[in-house]
């Protein structure tokens, strides 16, 4: 069994208002990286988080931020930088669903879940990268969805949001990956979601350095990967 080992490491965690993206920043902290992770609504259980990684001896801090403004992905960077020294790994895990019908939806839900879903993770992956390159090594890991591959009925929004997703990994990863700075997403099926584990498990193997030869690559999850005794697993 290899264990991943990510002692050393700094990775920041967006999106920790969801339970999926709480998970990853616990998972990180498991294989020894210290955790920074942003919230915008879930102040209470974001705290709460930072405090139950303190605990077991990993440096953790919850900072609030507006990721769709870019002037606060830009105080976030500098405020974690100045708190950590670095950032090695950013694991980006922005999803707000509408769940409207196409009929339905308003250009505020359309333009609201653009501005959460898409340019959060533009805004806050621009800043972070601008730092790796100047290090020379990074791994930014986007956590999106597999409807771009099939559409989801009551979700336009999300869908074209998430598929955009997938062309800035795809574009910054042609870009960056001579940098030293590795780009990939997940994209996991609706069943998938339920097991969170496996969505985690898998963001913190490519965070690690046994990934250090994959980038540019969008991985759909469909329940076969990240099971226990997968290479990757024991963290």
């Amino acid at each position: 069994m290899i264990e991943i080992n990510l002692e050393g490491k700094t990775a920041l965690v967006t999106g920790c208002d969801d339970h999926e993206a709480r998970n990853v920043a616990e998972l990180l902290a498991q294989a020894g990286a210290r955790v920074a992770f942003q919230y915008k609504k879930e102040e209470k259980t974001a705290l709460e988080l930072a405090e139950k990684i303190s605990r077991t001896g990993r440096k953790s801090e919850a900072f609030f931020a507006d990721l769709s403004n870019y002037q606060d992905a830009e105080c976030l960077t500098n405020q974690i930088l100045a708190s950590y020294g670095k950032i090695d790994i950013l694991i980006n895990d922005m999803k707000l669903y509408s769940q409207t019908p196409v009929m339905e939806l308003s250009m505020e839900q359309w333009n609201e879940s653009l501005q959460y879903n898409l340019y959060s993770v533009y805004h806050i992956s621009r800043c972070v990268s601008g730092f790796m390159a100047d290090q020379g090594k990074g791994s930014i890991v986007n956590i999106t969805s597999a409807t771009p591959f099939s559409g989801m009925g009551g979700g336009i929004d999300f869908s074209a949001s998430e598929a955009a997703v997938h062309g800035i990994t795809l574009a910054m990863a042609r870009e960056l990956t001579s940098k030293g700075i590795r780009v990939n997403a997940i994209a996991p099926t609706i069943e998938i979601f339920e097991n969170r584990n496996d969505i985690g498990r898998f963001a913190v193997y490519l965070a690690s350095s046994l990934a250090d030869g994959i980038s540019g690559e969008i991985f759909k999850l469909d329940g076969m990967l990240c099971r226990e005794g997968d290479v990757y697993a024991k963290i």
